[in-house]
């Protein structure tokens, strides 16, 4: 959580879960709580996939920040 968190779980997601972590991202994106998805090194849980469903649910100018912040 916190500032840059979006940008911290993509680095951590690329790297890999390391076998034996479980990692469940969450951060604040404006007024919403985002928590999710779950992922370990055994299961493909898609940061990407679930950024993509939200940005598709918000106004495009909330999209291109959530993007942003991801980036």
């Amino acid at each position: 959580t916190g500032p840059g968190a979006g940008a911290r779980t993509h680095r951590l997601l690329a790297a890999g879960v390391p076998e034996g972590v479980t990692l469940i991202p969450a951060w604040l994106f404006g007024r919403r709580l985002v928590v999710g998805p779950l992922s370990t090194a055994a299961s493909t849980g898609c940061w990407s996939c679930a950024l993509l469903r939200l940005g598709s649910n918000v106004d495009p100018g909330t999209a291109a920040e959530l993007w942003s912040e991801a980036a």
